[in-house]
């Protein structure tokens, strides 16, 4: 590691949910991201409100290094969820450094945010409350969304759990499965098998990276078979026509 840092970030933000209020220090450590920069962090958690204080000693993409930084306080804020029993997540808000340049962490996904106000088709809402396939998939679609080095895992798990929707008996094999899922939603097996090395690491436990233009491309993935899987669900459980475009 450098002996000077290139740049000094003093993060600000949250544990959710506020209760139980947790206090802890973050020791000062040296981190070396799998993401291919370095730094050093410090910081302090009082009442699940989190400052830290990080000296970047490489250049670092501004979300790989929040997601980083984010991973690295995750861990004793698991702790303190063990030792209380609750499930706790870090939120980063905000951001400023040392030359005064701010950025603020809204929870959204830069490439998927909407402006405005939502407005959803009853047809995809009575889907999304009647269908335990939906529930799972929309759920895992969250997770991926909240712990940035798991999406892969996560949005694989769309995938997944829209092939089990598709087995006519407990009998039915995965592979048949996966067939008729990606005939009925017109999804290429290109698009499955893009997805799958990004799951696989997280699947086994083991640790990785995932950067910010291949969550994109889980993201896209991910969504574009949860859009299509609750339009089969609201046509009555019709395969989309030839006129839909395959998700490649």
């Amino acid at each position: 590691m450098a002996d000077k840092p290139s740049v000094r970030w003093y993060y600000s933000g949250q544990v959710i949910p506020r209760l139980p209020l947790i206090s802890l220090d973050i020791p000062r450590a040296a981190i070396s991201s799998s993401f291919g920069f370095s730094y050093e962090i410090e910081g302090r958690i009082q009442n699940s409100l989190i400052t830290a204080t990080v000296a970047l000693f490489e250049r670092a993409e501004p979300l790989d290094l929040r997601n980083s930084v984010t991973s690295v306080i995750q861990g004793p804020v698991d702790l303190a969820g063990l030792v209380t029993g609750a499930g706790l997540d870090v939120h980063l808000e905000t951001a400023r450094a040392e030359s005064g340049e701010w950025q603020v962490f809204d929870g959204y996904i830069p490439a998927l945010k909407v402006e405005g106000t939502v407005e959803l088709p009853m047809p995809l809402v009575v889907s999304a409350l009647s269908d335990v396939q939906a529930q799972i998939m929309l759920a895992d679609f969250r997770q991926a969304m909240r712990f940035p080095v798991q999406t892969g895992f996560f949005c694989y798990r769309v995938a997944d759990a829209a092939m089990q929707a598709f087995k006519s008996s407990e009998s039915m094999s995965d592979h048949d499965a996966w067939v008729r899922m990606r005939a009925a939603l017109r999804v290429e097996r290109s698009a499955i098998d893009r997805m799958k090395p990004h799951a696989d690491w997280a699947r086994h436990g083991k640790p990785g990276v995932i950067t910010d233009p291949e969550r994109l491309m889980l993201f896209r993935t991910a969504k574009a078979i949860i859009e299509r899987y609750l339009e089969y669900l609201s046509s009555g459980r019709h395969a989309l026509g030839e006129t839909v475009p395959s998700i490649a």
